[in-house]
């Protein structure tokens, strides 16, 4: 097992931080794909190698100390310079400075992340672009331990030592009704939505509106009629099954029977995060492209605020 600061191992330092992000030993297990008992013992190990306890535990899971908090800082940041280290290096060896390995979240809308990836492509026809669709933590955690060399994730993304978080659009929010003899086009608010019979988006995506509608409704909202496709949640809407939450590319779809009102919210953010180490010359032009996108969709937009659905900091990883 790999030790770094005398008889500290990175099994321990990864303990920790799987522990601090998930808040319980049992998540941080099988987030690590080990046994519980190894992610106790190696906390308990590096707590007795410091002298000092990481963790205030309690049987609703665990709590870092304010050594603790201090001690994640810090070891994320030497484990981001070293894991970037190994993934360089190891590029090289692989011929990999002109291979961008992205990760993204599956955005409902469009966006303008293919945009982008295609300016590249144009520009740049020596680049490799190797895209793959995982949640916005496990991108996180594979940008910070040189898997990934860019992250696109909801949220905000969790701010760093050594990392940037690039915000790049709202995906608007819109809600889908039975046609009761009129048009769509007025806005609505959450409360004219409502917090009862509502058809969600399945995935991340609906966990980040399910956690706007708790931060508005409280009690009153208890969790949504059913988690679905846009098209399948339309389908149902047209039933008279309820009323849908859905992006605006789902206006596209069969709205027959369906009014599709813009709702008076900021949105899900949606950012790119990346480590700044990170010196390949085609991940720095992407970032360039999306920097100069992300600055002319905000000059035709209410801009990015951040009071719309982002709880939980589900982007964040350790």
């Amino acid at each position: 097992m790999v030790g770094v600061g005398g008889s500290v191992k990175l099994h321990q330092i990864r303990c920790v931080i799987a522990a601090a992000r998930d808040g319980s030993f049992r998540r941080a297990a099988a987030a690590l794909n080990v046994r519980q008992s190894s992610v106790s013992r190696g906390v308990r190990e590096l707590e007795d190698h410091l002298g000092a306890a990481l963790f205030q535990r309690s049987p609703g899971g665990v709590v870092l100390t304010a050594i603790g908090e201090q001690f994640l800082k810090d070891a994320e940041a030497a484990l981001d310079h070293l894991a970037l280290a190994t993934h360089l290096a190891g590029a090289v060896g692989r011929d990999e400075r002109h291979v961008l390995r992205i990760g993204a979240v599956p955005v409902p809308g469009s966006g303008f992340l293919p945009e982008a990836l295609h300016s590249l492509a144009t520009t740049s026809p020596g680049c490799r672009l190797m895209l793959h669709e995982a949640s916005s933590a496990d991108n996180l955690t594979a940008v910070r331990f040189g898997a990934l060399d860019l992250a696109i994730v909801f949220g905000s993304g969790r701010v760093a030592v050594g990392v940037e978080a690039l915000p790049l659009w709202r995906e608007p929010l819109l809600c889908a009704a039975p046609a009761k003899g009129g048009g769509g086009a007025e806005g609505r608010s959450w409360a004219d939505v409502g917090p009862h019979d509502l058809i969600l988006p399945a995935g991340e995506f609906g966990d980040m509106i399910v956690c706007r509608l708790t931060q508005v409704f409280g009690a009153a909202f208890g969790g949504a009629t059913c988690r679905a496709s846009a098209e399948t949640a339309l389908r149902l809407v047209a039933a008279g099954q309820g009323t849908a939450i859905v992006t605006a590319a789902a206006v596209g779809l069969n709205t027959a029977g369906i009014a599709v009102s813009p709702i008076a919210d900021d949105g899900v953010l949606v950012s790119a995060v990346r480590l700044q180490r990170n010196e390949k010359p085609a991940l720095r032009r992407l970032m360039a492209v999306l920097r100069q996108m992300a600055a002319t969709h905000r000059g035709h937009s209410d801009g990015l605020s951040t009071s719309g659905p982002q709880c939980a900091e589900s982007a964040d990883a350790g």
